[in-house]
């Protein structure tokens, strides 16, 4: 339980209880000699004076006592608080600061008293504390802010400032007070953090970037660079199933190098691949962005054109023929140089009424564009013909 603090005296009270005292002591000795009235009313007086400094005397020792207590709570409470204190005045000087604010800046307190708060505080967040001092100030409320400070060793330290605003008792001016606390662990902490999670993402991007690239490899031609033919025939069988669903127009275009295998006895395999390459150039180079193309195999590549018409896919494939006949790649043994035999099929589109089951199929549009891609050949290669056409001769198309 709380000793209940003593209140001092006035001098009345002080008096009287002197004089109790005084009378209680008379009675443990033996009286003194007889003497007069004077006399005897001067020693009372001058003993109950005795008790009352002795008293004084007393009460003293007990407010040094309560002083001396008071001292050590506050050094404990302020000095000793794991959180630095600053007190700075309307300027930014520092007026008071706790131990563990001269332990966090490696300076003495005295030594701290009168100096500019500003003069630990690390260059690069000089900005940050103005902007937190000028907020305090127009606002009046308080204010917390992250930067980093320095030392006597000059080494920056991370701490977040809180701040408020306080009159003076003596002279009413307003004085910050600052509540200092180091938190370096924990931004150490968080840049780690955020350097895993940034090694982390990077990472991910990473594999997804191989990702990526493992699914065009598996879905690519390496030589040519178009779609392989198990990619190819995907892409085509979701065309066709949009094209039958919407009723809307589908054309494939198959073409195949003349006569491939002499380009490779007399220039060679990697000229060969090289024409083939220029090949795929310039059949992508004439076809639009929904079309869809890929190495159907050996020399073959297949293109399909979404709502494209046979008609509409002619001109197409003449300007590949043409855009082919016009390569040259140079050799030592002269320009290497091809043409195309290019077969035009389009998709059979049942009339709207009638279920489209197993009217038409992918495959069959391949059958019919190979069928007038081969009636090309046989007429001499670098040429265009449409499997319309071949059905519309006498005996049809087989």
């Amino acid at each position: 339980m709380r000793k209940k603090r003593e209140e001092p005296v006035d001098a009345v009270e002080l008096r009287r209880q002197a004089e109790l005292k005084l009378s209680e002591r008379k009675k443990k000795v033996a009286p003194p000699p007889a003497v007069d009235n004077d006399s005897r009313q001067l020693v009372q007086e001058l003993e109950v004076h005795q008790i009352e400094l002795e008293m004084q005397n007393e009460e003293l020792r007990r407010v040094q006592e309560e002083l001396e207590r008071s001292r050590a709570k506050y050094f404990d409470l302020y000095d000793l608080a794991p959180v630095g204190y600053l007190t700075l005045s309307a300027k930014g000087l520092i007026l008071e600061a706790n131990l563990t604010a001269a332990n966090l800046l490696g300076i003495e307190k005295d030594q701290l008293v009168k100096k500019a708060v500003t003069h630990f505080i690390a260059r690069e967040d000089q900005d940050i504390y103005y902007l937190h001092r000028q907020k305090l100030l127009e606002t009046r409320a308080p204010q917390v802010c992250e930067m980093r400070m320095t030392g006597k060793d000059g080494i920056p330290f991370w701490v977040q400032l809180d701040a408020n605003l306080v009159p003076d008792a003596a002279s009413g001016a307003l004085l910050c007070r600052v509540g200092m606390s180091d938190i370096t662990a924990r931004k150490q902490a968080e840049e780690e953090l955020r350097r895993a999670k940034a090694s982390v993402e990077e990472a991910n991007t990473e594999l997804q970037r191989m990702f990526a690239r493992e699914q065009n490899l598996a879905r690519t031609d390496a030589l040519t660079g178009v779609n392989n033919r198990r990619y190819w025939l995907e892409l085509a069988e979701h065309e066709f199933e949009v094209a039958a669903r919407y009723h809307h127009p589908l054309s494939v275009i198959m073409f195949d190098i003349d006569h491939f295998k002499l380009v490779n006895d007399r220039f060679g395999h990697v000229v060969g691949d090289q024409m083939l390459g220029r090949v795929a150039q310039v059949a992508r180079a004439a076809l639009r962005s929904a079309d869809v193309i890929g190495r159907y195999g050996g020399e073959e590549s297949v293109i399909a054109l979404p709502v494209t018409t046979e008609p509409q896919a002619y001109p197409v494939a003449e300007r590949i023929r043409a855009g082919v006949a016009a390569i040259r790649v140079p050799t030592s043994e002269g320009d290497a140089a091809a043409t195309l035999s290019i077969g035009i099929a389009e998709m059979l589109l049942p009339p709207p009424a009638e279920h489209l089951d197993g009217y038409d199929s992918v495959e069959h549009v391949i059958e019919r564009a190979d069928e007038a891609m081969y009636a090309a050949k046989r007429a001499g290669g670098n040429r265009t013909a449409t499997w319309s056409a071949l059905a519309e001769r006498p005996g049809g198309c087989d």
